[in-house]
């Protein structure tokens, strides 16, 4: 039976692997082993990214994927995901039989195994979990991640510039983030991503800080192809915000990005909203205005900053109990667990777990708290982004990726996407995010659809060739012009 080439395995997405599946020119016991394959040369060895902290068992692997094949084989398919593998945040609960802890990238769990999985590994159309990544920092506490299989790697701080937030390492994931840590990484790895609304997900078996701001989120190279009914790869019938690029980008302490390339994305995503107004039927609104990041404070503080700072205490307490390890029941034992095994935990460097002592020693006091939830909330929410939708009847708003809006959807607790517009003209991914009301996701994968549709495919990063003779200058186009 044939197998996928190098390029093809690294850009594929789920639904042309399923296509290769159903034709019988590739089996899931053999995909498997080429993702195994891929973690073994560029994970362990070669450049050693270290980005899966743990692997389900071979034979366990083996078994599993043998026993989809056979079920293929004999008619009885159980999704359009069946046997394509699925990696999970390590934040996200399995239980002994799959052989692989639930560690948040710290030491202190590397023997947790919670009593049930959670929900999303026990769903059916989770057909072949079989790997955990690595957090990208330890469920927004800051802190260096010395993870017990994988080494170090630092949580939220590739040494490269053009990537951003947690590896990005599947043709299929499911993550755990509070503000944008798949959409942002997703945007610089040219894919397609969505965080649900809050709320709107099941959150059983997952730990997480914030009962306000995590979710579940799912990370695909392509558009969600078992969402048909969503998929009409038409803009036809909705009505899109942009926000101004001139005044929604990085400031200059986030990212100190040349004035030529934000030039050059600003006229890409012009071009960009130029294009959709012309198309037949939809309703485009440029500029729209927001508020600003700023004006989340609270007596000086970012509200979101106060919220996590507050709830994460209770939250990684309430995950401690499911974990069951052993002189782990509270925070400060994990600070205490820290500090007994320095040399592990951090490097010299981050030499401190700062956030998780504020959490567990100086919160924020409980009016402070609710003050910040209540002003968060009415100021993205109530008197912004939903003002906005109901003021101009809007389904969507569409970003430039290069700013920090998802903070402002995060307060609202709406769903955000991303969707790659393409190349700089020195190889780096650019992305348009979109956000809706909650209950309007199908309105984004409409509009992902569209984008699919209407614009040029996706290119790969030069930063996502496989090896030196992939990146030569010719790799290293400008974006395809938008007709």
């Amino acid at each position: 039976m044939a197998t996928l080439t190098a390029v093809e395995l690294l850009t594929m997405d789920s639904v042309a692997l399923q296509e290769r599946l159903t034709a019988g020119l590739l089996s899931s016991v053999d995909l498997v082993k080429q993702c195994l394959q891929q973690i073994e040369t560029h994970d362990r060895r070669g450049l050693k990214l270290n980005a899966m902290i743990s692997i389900v068992p071979y034979q366990t692997l083996m078994t599993r994927s043998k026993q989809l094949d056979q079920e293929r084989a004999e008619d009885h398919v159980r999704g359009p995901l069946h046997g394509i593998p699925m990696l999970v945040k390590d934040a996200i609960s399995t239980r002994a039989s799959l052989g692989v802890p639930t560690t948040l990238g710290s030491y202190a769990f590397q023997n947790s195994f919670p009593q049930s999985n959670s929900k999303v590994i026990e769903k059916k159309w989770v057909s072949l979990f079989w790997a955990k990544q690595i957090l990208m920092s330890w469920l927004d506490q800051k802190v260096t991640v010395l993870t017990p299989t994988a080494g170090q790697h630092l949580a939220g701080r590739p040494t490269a510039p053009t990537w951003c937030g947690s590896p990005t390492r599947s043709n299929l994931a499911n993550m755990t983030p509070s503000y944008g840590s798949i959409v942002m990484p997703a945007t610089r790895a040219a894919l397609y991503a969505l965080k649900p609304a809050l709320d709107s997900t099941e959150m059983d078996g997952i730990a997480r800080t914030s009962k306000n701001k995590d979710v579940p989120q799912y990370r695909e190279r392509i558009s969600k192809g078992h969402l048909t009914d969503f998929l009409t790869k038409s803009f036809k019938g909705l009505r899109i915000g942009f926000l101004d690029p001139r005044v929604w980008k990085y400031p200059s302490d986030t990212a100190n990005t040349p004035e030529d390339m934000v030039i050059e994305m600003r006229e890409t995503l012009e071009a960009v909203i130029s294009k959709i107004g012309s198309e037949e039927d939809v309703h485009v609104e440029y500029p729209v205005s927001i508020p600003m990041i700023s004006d989340l404070n609270v007596e000086g503080k970012p509200s979101l900053g106060i919220i996590l700072s507050y709830e994460a205490k209770q939250a990684f307490e309430d995950w401690f109990r499911e974990a069951e390890v052993d002189g782990i029941k509270t925070l400060e034992d994990l600070i205490k667990f820290n500090e007994d095994h320095a040399s592990i935990e951090f490097d010299t460097e981050h030499p401190d777990q700062g956030q998780l002592l504020r959490a567990s020693r100086n919160p924020p006091s409980k009016e402070l708290y609710e003050k910040a939830v209540f002003h968060s909330r009415n100021v993205a929410k109530d008197q912004g982004i939903g003002k906005l939708f109901i003021e101009k009847n809007l389904d969507l708003l569409a970003y430039s990726m290069d700013a920090l809006v998802h903070n402002i959807a995060a307060a609202a607790g709406y769903p955000i996407a991303t969707v790659p517009l393409g190349l700089t003209s020195d190889g780096r991914p650019m992305g348009m995010g979109i956000m809706a009301q909650s209950g309007k996701e199908g309105l984004m994968l409409q509009f992902m659809s569209a984008m699919e549709a209407h614009f040029p495919p996706r290119e790969r990063s030069r930063n996502a060739c496989l090896n030196s003779s992939q990146c030569q200058e010719g790799s290293m186009r400008r974006p395809k012009e938008i007709r």
